[in-house]
């Protein structure tokens, strides 16, 4: 071991004094098996951190020594799953700017920044530099990392690397937003403004030593020229010019807006119709992975009769259209719907590679959306392509986590496309996304009365082999005259549903009944009903639903009766809700007056801890606990900030619990850090429901179950003073519970989280075994009849 401690100390990279970039170029390594999408991972090394040992990282046995190629990048083994490991000398203090493209992670000095997984090359980690040695550690495990150190010049400044822009567009005028970021190499918070000619930026804050997308108006005209300056307390600290696109009519352009999710600047394309105008047909197309928006709305010709629409899923591999990635394309739906007055009826969706998977993940969660569906080279779900976890479902913790990310089997929501067209295209040689996955839905959809597989000889993952404009391979002329021949009916004239949901808090409503509560939380809920206009009676079936309302008034409106089979009949009178209430052993169906569900469970909140990262979510952080719990909490805020940023084009925000009370957020989701000791904001937030869990130092309650020692605690509440935000709660019971909680894969697709999950560093060497249980909170929110699995 003392061989190993010797060569780590001697592999230090020098910092030339006046360098503007240095290359570090010798490491030692350890090679450790990746994770998959799942809150579950063996990671010595991580361990190591969680442990309090990471400054020891890379002198143990196990790990080796390893140089960069002559371009400066590592591409042997090391970089193909595991760590790499850096000591750079500081003659003083100093801040950098820490660049590491093909990196999972970075760890400076112990603490975990964002990493450029996918080598965008943007990622720009502003850092603090200690006198003496400093440790950089990067988890690679794409194939290729660099890590580089930058010479900051100016404290504050601007990045464009990674701007959002507008188009400029024949016929538009006035304003449009765009963002850059904003980087601040400072030990203290910085208020931006943003001017880029058009009016100033309110003051954004920007965080000590890391990075914010800050948005601004741009004048969205004449030759695209744009001066951008950044002002901090009032004066000048960087300029850049900016030049925006000119685009050409029927040329694809950006459209800009402002997203409700975390408040940020986003963008999708546009192919424009031939023949714009009210009344068009919209086209949502859905990109693949590490393919921009724009990119896609390229790759189409023009149509006659539509717009191509193509949101982001906010970043080219983003969320793979789930998750966050879902509600872009739903916020990108509604925005374009009211931009160019499209025709509702006249709503198609299709997409390529990881966009067909969303094609047919969008498309199953909200039959009542869209006409018609056509995936090309799409996916099933993470159970069958792109890594997702395997549980042991003879484990009842990993069932429980199993059942948390029902939202992505899309098979569980397959007979909601029999309300739609259906056609599936795919190369019968596609070497990326193999055509069994097609097959496996067609499948899947035998029987259905309206469907196509179409599958073209000797074609690959992408292709065009027509002289038309268009790639073939998502302007295939069969999809579109598919389409042709479809439209939504509207909602009255809507006789039978046959509908699945697996979360109300994803997917409760299609044409007129929506589903507002489960008996147990994500199992697929069906109904299966039929409206008859004359008796005005509703008739069917219905499995896992306590909650269901109609919208009688889209049927005609006055009282209808509702008989479920195997109930009496009930009469609903101005729209009422009907509840399943529970007597002895049998239950009965009731109507209940319309109102709103105060403190319960509705699709508006229905929970799931990812839940959390919506509405305009605020990252708040504690300051009332020890100096370690004050210390993490605010470095955890940032690195989720930082991560979602850049796995999701985000802007959020970060405050203190004590700025949080002063009541600026009304409305907003809060993510509060630590516990209830160090984050002071708990009770102000969470009121005083005594269902919700507690973690103090040493130990967490939920219910009646007691966990003492070394645990992470995740959870998701209503916000007490709102009908729809929720607060999440990040926490940990011990310095090793809080570090537990940073790698928790929150931004990672397919890795579910259900209301609560409890978890010990022992999960890092043992897997499952180290997740002490979790679950789902009952209509109230309360553990009193909730369904939660401990070991």
């Amino acid at each position: 071991m003392l061989r190993r401690i010797v060569l780590f100390a001697c592999l230090v990279s020098a910092l030339p004094v006046q360098a503007a970039e240095t290359i570090l170029r010798d490491a030692v390594s350890m090679r450790v098996r990746g994770g998959a999408r799942s809150i579950i991972r063996v990671d010595p090394v991580e361990a190591q951190f969680v442990a309090g040992t990471g400054a020891a990282v890379g002198s143990f046995e196990g790990w080796t020594s390893v140089q960069a190629g002559t371009d400066g990048w590592f591409s042997g083994p090391e970089a193909r799953g595991g760590y790499l490991a850096f000591t750079v000398q500081a003659a003083a203090d100093r801040a950098v700017f820490v660049e590491a493209p093909g990196s999972g992670v970075v760890y400076i000095n112990g603490t975990p920044r964002a990493g450029d997984p996918y080598s965008y090359g943007y990622m720009s980690l502003p850092a603090l530099l200690k006198k003496g040695a400093n440790r950089i550690v990067v988890q690679a495990g794409r194939g290729r990392v660099q890590v580089k150190l930058v010479d900051v010049s100016k404290p504050v400044s601007l990045d464009l690397r990674d701007a959002t822009l507008p188009d400029v567009v024949p016929g538009e005028k006035g304003k449009q937003l765009a963002s850059v970021v904003v980087r601040n190499a400072t030990d203290r918070v910085v208020m931006a403004v943003l001017d880029g000619g058009a009016g100033r930026s309110v003051p954004t804050s920007v965080p000590s030593f890391s990075f914010r997308k800050v948005g601004v108006e741009l004048p969205a005209s004449g030759d695209g020229k744009v001066k951008l300056n950044l002002l901090v307390d009032g004066k000048t600290v960087d300029s850049a010019p900016v030049q925006l696109a000119v685009r050409k009519p029927g040329e694809a352009f950006k459209v800009t807006f402002r997203s409700e999710i975390d408040g940020s600047v986003q963008y999708y394309g546009v192919k424009p119709s031939m023949n714009p105008g009210a009344g068009q047909a919209l086209f949502l197309s859905l990109h693949g992975a590490s393919v921009e928006a724009l990119g896609q709305a390229q790759a189409y010709g023009p149509h006659t009769w539509g717009y191509v629409i193509c949101p982001t899923n906010r970043r080219p591999y983003g969320f793979d259209w789930e998750d966050v990635g879902r509600l872009d394309a739903l916020e990108v739906l509604k925005h374009a719907q009211a931009k160019f007055k499209t025709d509702p009826r006249l709503t198609y969706l299709t997409g390529h590679s990881m966009g067909g998977h969303g094609t047919w993940q969008i498309g199953g969660h909200y039959p009542g959306l869209f006409a018609a569906v056509a995936p090309s080279a799409g996916w099933i779900s993470f159970n069958t392509y792109a890594g997702g976890y395997r549980y042991d479902m003879n484990d009842p913790v990993q069932a429980m986590l199993s059942r948390a990310g029902n939202t992505s089997d899309t098979t569980l929501l397959k007979r909601n496309y029999w309300q739609q067209g259906v056609y599936i295209l795919h190369g019968d040689a596609d070497d990326n996304v193999p055509v069994t996955e097609a097959r496996a839905m067609a499948k899947l959809l035998e029987g259905h009365p309206d469907f196509t597989l179409r599958e073209v000889p000797g074609m690959s993952h992408w292709y065009d082999t027509t002289p038309d404009a268009g790639a073939d391979c998502v302007d295939w002329p069969g999809i579109f005259d598919m389409f042709a021949r479809h439209r939504l009916p509207a909602v009255g004239d809507i006789r039978d549903i046959d509908f699945t949901t697996v979360s109300p808090g994803v997917s409760a409503t299609c044409h007129w009944v929506t589903l507002l509560q489960q008996e147990h939380p994500l199992l697929p809920s069906h109904v299966v009903l039929h409206a008859d206009l004359a008796a005005k009676k509703i008739s069917g079936t219905v499995e896992n639903v306590s909650r269901v309302s109609f919208d009688t008034t889209a049927l005609g409106g006055g009282d209808w009766t509702v008989e479920f089979k195997g109930q009496k009949p009930v009469t609903l009178i101005n729209r009422q809700h009907l509840v399943l209430k529970s007597e002895g052993s049998s239950s009965q169906w009731v109507a209940v007056d319309t109102k709103p569900l105060d403190g319960e469970k509705q699709p508006s909140r229905y929970g799931g801890f990812k839940s959390v990262f919506s509405h305009r979510v605020v990252l708040v952080y504690g300051t009332h606990g020890t100096k370690e719990a004050n210390t993490w909490t605010l470095a955890k805020a940032k690195f989720d900030a930082e991560q979602f940023a850049y796995r999701g084009n985000g802007a959020v925000e970060i405050v203190s619990d004590d700025e949080l009370l002063k009541g600026r957020f009304a409305g907003r989701n809060l993510l509060l850090y630590g516990d209830s000791k160090t984050n002071s904001a708990w009770n102000d937030v969470l009121g005083s429901n005594p269902g919700y869990p507690t973690v103090v130092p040493g130990k967490a309650s939920i219910g009646d179950q007691k966990v003492d020692g070394d645990v992470a605690v995740m959870f998701v509440q209503p916000r007490k003073d709102d009908q729809v935000a929720v607060v999440g709660i990040v926490a940990g019971t011990s310095p090793a519970g809080m570090r537990l909680c940073d790698r928790m894969p929150f931004f990672t697709s397919g890795a579910a989280f259900p209301d609560i999950v409890v978890v010990s560093p022992a999960m890092l060497a043992d897997g499952p075994g180290g997740v002490v249980g979790g679950g789902f909170f009952d209509h109230l929110w309360s553990t009193a009849k909730g369904e939660f699995i401990w070991r």
